[in-house]
């Protein structure tokens, strides 16, 4: 594939939309949340837990789902409500991570569990089998697994028990990768699936890496794209692949496979 690269130049980033005109954004340095209705933002009032930070994502219905230390709830437009059964986690925040899911619901990952959660209450707790570390985000596939992305330790996949299993249904397996082609990589930024079920893995300083059963691709500066610092990717409708790097803006394959 050969990619373009459009004439934009500034670094940009993946927001978490709400289904409705409200957007929520979280202001930098600061512990505060923000929805904007179509106006001004306007400052929500800080979840019940004090710790700093905090990560989430919006439902179908516009709610806000947030998991913050031992708090694990949702902003109903009038309040912080605590999902039921989802704040006795023990999450800690600064070992998590979440990402959508694609029901809607919220997954949260830290060292030794993982959780999905909706606004109605706790949906589904596994242990891991092994722990993991260094958490960035979680990215949900057509398939239904996840992949977690690292700051230090690659990529660790993990297939859910599906209904029929003979696994264990409380634990879910946990593999770790971390060497493509024989070249070892630590840090990892973002997964993408595309329209054939492909893979796409972007890390800061490696490049961009497509993934498919059995097969690993490395896509750099001889497809055009660079040895960037490669932050998100999306498809669109017409299955072009957008990917953002941090020092050359956008670039476009149109045909990704």
């Amino acid at each position: 594939p050969r990619w373009r690269e459009p004439s934009a130049r500034t670094f940009p980033r993946t927001p978490r939309r709400s289904p409705e005109p409200s957007r929520f954004r979280r202001r930098p340095r600061r512990p505060t949340l923000r929805r904007r209705p179509g106006a001004p933002f306007v400052e929500l009032p800080a979840p019940p837990e004090p710790a700093i930070g905090g990560i989430g994502q919006c439902d179908p219905s516009g709610r806000l789902l947030i998991a913050k230390g031992s708090f694990v709830g949702s902003w109903d437009g009038n309040g912080w409500r605590p999902i039921p059964a989802a704040s006795q986690l023990g999450l800690k925040t600064g070992e998590m991570a979440a990402g959508p899911a694609r029901d809607g619901g919220l997954w949260i990952v830290d060292p030794s569990q993982l959780a999905k959660v909706a606004a109605t209450g706790l949906v589904q707790r596994l242990r891991l089998s092994h722990p993991v570390a260094a958490l960035w985000g979680v990215h949900e596939d057509t398939r239904g697994d996840l992949w977690l992305t690292t700051r230090q330790q690659g990529l660790y996949f993990i297939p859910l028990p599906q209904p029929g299993d003979d696994a264990d249904a409380g634990v879910a397996n946990v593999r770790n990768i971390n060497d493509w082609g024989g070249h070892p990589f630590r840090a990892t930024r973002f997964v993408a699936e595309d329209d054939e079920g492909n893979v796409w893995l972007g890390t800061p300083g490696d490049g961009l890496a497509r993934l498919r059963p059995k097969a690993v691709h490395t896509v750099g500066e001889p497809e055009g794209l660079g040895p960037y610092n490669c932050r998100s990717a999306s498809v669109d409708p017409q299955g072009r692949l957008w990917v953002s790097s941090q020092e050359k803006g956008v670039f476009r394959c149109d045909h990704p496979g």
